[in-house]
């Protein structure tokens, strides 16, 4: 979430659960949601939460946990807006962000080991349409593959696997296909590498809108 001064505070990530500490106190989140990659959010309802907590008494713990970080931080930032609880005045904006657990930001649960990296996917561009895009992904790949597990996914990767049909005809439930298939392969792999097209395609645009970072492919002797 963002101060009024539009100061970037706080990025959720993975895993991350938004607006539970207002849900158990029964208050209004004064705080707005933005997300600013392609991203599932799971609703939980009050009462599902509640009986969570009694059936799983750890649960009350974390977030006893939580709620002590968060005003332990809010004291730090004296002066400041508090960071959740209905004090103060004014909506507040949040950013939601798919990161990876383990970056300096955020810390988010993760069904795998974090690696010591912050991010999950990256985008790599081409900027010309000579450039060895193919190569370039394949040899980052092999190199990130030594830190932790890395697939690289291409548009002849997703083309087969849902179907031509899928792939060149695009509406809302092929778009909805294709961001389940993406979000499966990141549910697999720690870091997932998206080569795209050269130019402003589906699935450059696509790629763009899962990547945590993008990276912009230029030949050495023309940068």
């Amino acid at each position: 979430y963002h101060s009024h001064q539009g100061n970037s505070i706080e990025e959720f990530g993975r895993g991350k659960c938004v607006g539970d500490i207002a849900g158990i106190t029964k208050k209004p989140w004064p705080c707005k949601l933005y997300a600013v990659r392609n991203s599932e959010i799971a609703t939980v309802p009050i009462k599902v939460l509640e009986a969570l907590i009694r059936t799983h008494p750890s649960a009350g713990l974390h977030f006893s946990r939580v709620i002590a970080s968060q005003v332990a931080r809010s004291d730090a930032q004296a002066g400041q807006e508090p960071v959740l609880g209905g004090r103060g005045s004014g909506p507040r904006k949040v950013t939601l962000r798919r990161i990876a657990s383990g970056g300096s930001k955020t810390v988010s649960p993760s069904i795998m080991p974090t690696y010591g990296l912050s991010l999950a996917t990256i985008a790599v561009v081409p900027m010309a349409s000579d450039i060895d895009a193919s190569a370039f992904c394949e040899a980052m790949t092999s190199s990130l593959g030594r830190i932790a597990p890395t697939k690289l996914l291409t548009k002849e990767i997703a083309r087969n696997h849902l179907g031509e049909k899928v792939y060149n005809h695009q509406n809302a439930l092929h778009e909805l296909k294709m961001t389940r298939f993406l979000a499966e392969v990141e549910e697999r792999n720690r870091l997932v590498v998206f080569q795209t097209d050269a130019s402003y395609t589906w699935w450059t645009r696509t790629c763009i809108g899962q990547a945590d970072a993008i990276l912009l492919l230029v030949r050495a002797d023309e940068a």
